[in-house]
């Protein structure tokens, strides 16, 4: 039995699934940078009616959160298009094989790709990588099939340049205490999911500590 059967039922209703019907674009309008994004079509399980849903797809990924020995959390920073301003947030990079691949496979590799995105964007190495987090955390359920995961990079120290990708424009590396990286949030500075998600794991490790207690509270305007 799984802990989800033991909850206490609140409200009782009959999920059915829903049927897919096709590909409403095929192929996709948008397939470019590794991301497609289009339209599918879907039956109700309770009129029959037919319903499109735009959806958008791309290839599992993994946020690393570094720490350096002195327990220092490593930042980078660079322009983020759809914003229209660069923000903080810890390196990242994505799965070159196929996302239908087993979740061994996909973690054996990004566990590599971890690493290497690390050094690329920073210039600092890890002791030790750890999987922060055992499933793939999903983006937008209902949008996508997409997710990523966390890894924490433990004893980082710098010890080599950027080598930055050819799309990478210019990316600025930051160390910040587990206070300074907490107030950051406050004052926006970092806002990506991803960060926070991968911040909120490695907690769980005991190699991190977060003050989240000092950071007060945002009126409400």
């Amino acid at each position: 039995m799984s802990t989800k059967d033991e909850l206490t039922v609140v409200v009782n209703a009959e999920i059915k699934p829903w049927e897919f019907i096709d590909n409403v674009d095929d192929p996709p309008p948008f397939s470019r940078f590794g991301i497609k994004a289009g339209l599918k079509a879907y039956r109700r399980p309770d009129t029959g009616q037919v319903e499109e849903f735009s959806f958008f797809e791309k290839k599992p990924g993994v946020t690393v959160c570094p720490i350096t020995r002195e327990g220092n959390l490593v930042l980078v920073e660079q322009w983020k298009q759809a914003i229209g301003r660069p923000i903080l947030e810890f390196p990242a990079g994505v799965y070159k094989g196929d996302a239908r691949d087993c979740v061994e496979d996909i973690l054996k590799e990004l566990f590599q790709v971890a690493n290497n995105e690390l050094a690329q964007e920073t210039g600092y190495v890890a002791e030790e990588m750890i999987l922060t987090c055992p499933i793939m955390i999903r983006l937008a359920p209902r949008k996508s099939p997409s997710g990523f995961f966390t890894m924490l990079a433990a004893g980082c120290e710098r010890k080599g340049q950027q080598q930055l990708d050819e799309g990478e424009v210019a990316i600025r590396v930051y160390e910040a205490t587990p206070a300074q990286f907490v107030q950051l949030v406050r004052e926006g500075e970092i806002v990506s999911t991803e960060t926070l998600e991968a911040a909120a794991w490695a907690e769980r490790t005991g190699l991190l500590n977060l003050p989240w207690h000092a950071l007060s509270p945002v009126p409400f305007m």
